[in-house]
Order: C-alpha cells, then structure tokens, then sequence
C-alpha cells in the first residue's frame, strides 16, 4: 500500500513539473500532531483555496476550526485588519480562539496560478509550515488540486 501511495504521489510530482510547475511544502520538527490539534485559517484572500485545503487537511489527519465563526471572532477583536500575522498577532489569535496553530492561506489566480500556505505555533509565533506553489507554464491548474499538492508534500513529512 506505501510503494502504492508513494508512486502516485512520484508521477504527481513528475507530471507537475513537467507543466512548468515548481511546488515545495516544509513541515517542521516542532509540528506536532498531539500538540497541534486547533488548527484555524487566521487569514486567507480566497475562500474556495481555503475550503480545498480544509478538505484536503481533514484527509490527512489534521483538524481545523470552523473559519465562519473564527472570522467573526477576529472581527470582534480587530486582528484582521492588521493585513499581516506576525508571532504576537498568532499568539492572540489562539488565546482568543483556542487555537493551537494558525494557519495563513494566499492565493494569486490567473493565468498562472501562484499559493501560499504558512502555519504558525500559536504559542511560540514559530513556523510550523511552509508550502509554495508555482505554475510558469501550460494549462492553469485548480485550487483543489494545488491543495492536494500540498497535502501530499504535507502528509509526506510527517
């Protein structure tokens, strides 16, 4: 069954770059999956992204709070209108939320799609994950099958 996963995910990876697709997702060592339970999107410029990753997270194992009544919380709070999650920011997020991580989410449609996935500790402000990814050529791919991109580079590491 693992050389099975493992060759699907080989011919992804080979098929990606041949479409002039470049992708990388780092989880770090800190990233705990019996520490990093709530997991909550604190930011994202594209609801559908961010709907395909919730799905694809929730295929791997990995939990995230409800973004409805998160965003309503952090409307209360005012921390969405900073633009930007820094260490302080994540860490009141999580006070706030609950959340043991928060997650940021970017998306850059067109002609060529480009994504951006951070996760960062919401007690530290440490990076717990990274991911990019990047499409230079051929037909432009979908936000469900770049979340599933990451949630293989994701599931891959941990």
């Amino acid at each position: 069954m693992r050389s099975t996963i493992r060759s699907i995910l080989l011919f992804f990876v080979i098929l990606l770059t041949h479409c002039g697709i470049s992708s990388k997702a780092f989880v770090s060592k800190d990233f705990k999956r019996d520490k990093h339970k709530n997991i909550i999107i604190a930011k994202t410029n594209d609801k559908g992204f961010a709907d395909a990753v919730v799905t694809e997270f929730l295929g791997i194992g990995i939990s995230v709070i409800d973004r409805q009544n998160m965003d309503a919380m952090l409307k209360e709070h005012e921390l969405t209108q900073t633009g930007t999650i820094d260490p302080e920011t994540a860490k009141r997020i999580g006070k706030i939320t609950g959340a043991d991580a928060i997650l940021v989410l970017e998306w850059y449609g067109g002609m060529y799609p480009l994504a951006k996935l951070r996760m960062i500790d919401a007690e530290s402000g440490a990076i717990l994950m990274s991911g990019i990814f990047k499409q230079t050529s051929g037909d432009a791919v979908s936000k469900t099958t770049i979340a599933e991109d990451f949630a293989s580079r994701i599931k891959s590491q941990l």
